[in-house]
């Protein structure tokens, strides 16, 4: 009985080393969690990123830069039609419509930060995988609905919208977000006007550090 409880014990022991052994593998691997990133997007005060958007129609070039410490931003957009700028500095005009699209966007285009925070708190981070020396990329899949109305009063619908994100965020080894490649699929249905229509946004960005202005 002696012996029998000496082997158990011993095994119980190994299977214990083990599991710690593992548990210290994976951690050092693993890399950086979600609520890593999260915390890492929430230090971050000023920023400017680059980014490429696609849909089934155009092609756009955005450089933009945002500062929650003096409350700025501007969005440089080149697209097909030309070069636009849209800036968002206190006393200019449209100043509170342009930086309450900083605070609140979930928009690459507008806020990278807030688009990266918004799939990883209402999406599934499904898995991270090490792409380079550290430098680790998160997937992240985020399904939903929407219904919303559009056109006039005289001839306007109901619309029924399904939208499915599949972001992949480029971070190092303390969740700080370097970039990033992601596809956003809309499916919408306009009930009044019997109409179906799909788009796909198509897009990438890199982030270029902070904004000294």
């Amino acid at each position: 009985m002696d012996v029998m409880r000496k082997t158990a014990v011993a095994a119980a022991v190994a299977v214990l080393v083990v599991l710690a052994v593992w548990a210290v593998v994976n951690a050092t691997l693993g890399g950086p969690s979600a609520e890593d990133v999260l915390d890492a997007i929430g230090g971050q005060s000023s920023f400017c990123w680059r980014a490429e958007l696609t849909d089934n129609l155009t092609k756009e070039e955005i450089f933009a830069c945002v500062n929650y410490n003096n409350g700025s931003a501007f969005w440089k957009v080149t697209s097909g039609n030309g070069t636009s700028l849209t800036r968002a500095f206190p006393g200019e005009d449209f100043y509170d419509l342009n930086w309450d699209l900083a605070l609140h966007s979930k928009g690459v285009e507008w806020n990278v930060m807030n688009f990266a925070s918004w799939v990883l708190k209402e999406g599934t981070a499904e898995g991270i995988e090490k792409v380079g020396r550290d430098e680790y990329e998160i997937r992240v899949v985020l399904r939903g609905t929407d219904s919303y109305a559009v056109g006039t009063l005289e001839n306007g619908s109901r619309v029924e919208e399904r939208h499915e994100i599949i972001a992949f965020l480029r971070v190092d080894g303390e969740g700080k977000l370097k970039g990033g490649h992601f596809t956003w699929r809309r499916e919408m249905h306009y009930t009044d006007w019997s109409r179906d229509e799909v788009m796909e946004i198509r897009g990438s960005f890199e982030m270029l550090g902070p904004w000294n202005n």
